[in-house]
């Protein structure tokens, strides 16, 4: 992007790669959906982040909203998506010196399987309203526990294969003269 990553003041350039990778991010998903929890949403996340910066965070809110454009508001996942994909922004940026594709693989692998647990915060809330958390929460995040390994799964190749060449990419693009 044409400013720092210090220096959040968007330019009509940043709007445009905010705008596009988001709509990667979700036509990428939206293309493998015939797969249970195989995307490349961690993936794009964490070079997203490495590329970006803080304007990430841009990018996650935007791909929410096109989920709930699509899909429309759920709680659930709507509020779960928010804090569970910037969570990824943040670990990603604490670990940005790392240049160990199997480093990422692991960080990617560890939130697929990690991904359900992450989401429960909006249910715990209304579990607990209803004073029924273990007869509704544990059988519901049990019931999901083979998608996160899927989900773990699908991260950890992805990631493994595709981050080097991806973040070498958007770096020469994003940082090339213009």
């Amino acid at each position: 992007m044409t400013t720092s990553s210090n220096n959040m003041k968007l330019v009509a350039r940043d709007i445009t790669v905010i705008a596009i990778s988001a709509a990667i991010m979700f036509a990428l998903k939206m293309a493998m959906v015939w797969l249970p929890n195989i995307h490349f949403g961690a993936l794009l996340i964490i070079v997203y982040t490495l590329v970006y910066g803080r304007k990430v965070f841009y990018i996650v809110y935007l791909y929410v909203m096109l989920e709930i454009a699509v899909f429309g508001f759920n709680p659930m996942w709507s509020i779960g998506y928010l804090y569970v994909w910037s969570l990824l922004a943040v670990l990603a940026w604490f670990m940005r010196r790392m240049e160990n594709p199997w480093g990422w693989a692991v960080l990617s692998g560890v939130f697929g399987l990690s991904f359900g647990a992450l989401m429960a915060p909006p249910f715990l809330l209304i579990a607990f309203e209803t004073e029924r958390f273990w007869q509704s929460f544990l059988p519901y995040w049990i019931s999901g526990i083979p998608y996160d390994i899927a989900h773990a799964v699908g991260n950890f190749f992805i990631c493994l294969f595709l981050w080097k060449p991806l973040k070498t990419l958007l770096t020469k693009l994003c940082h090339r003269e213009k």
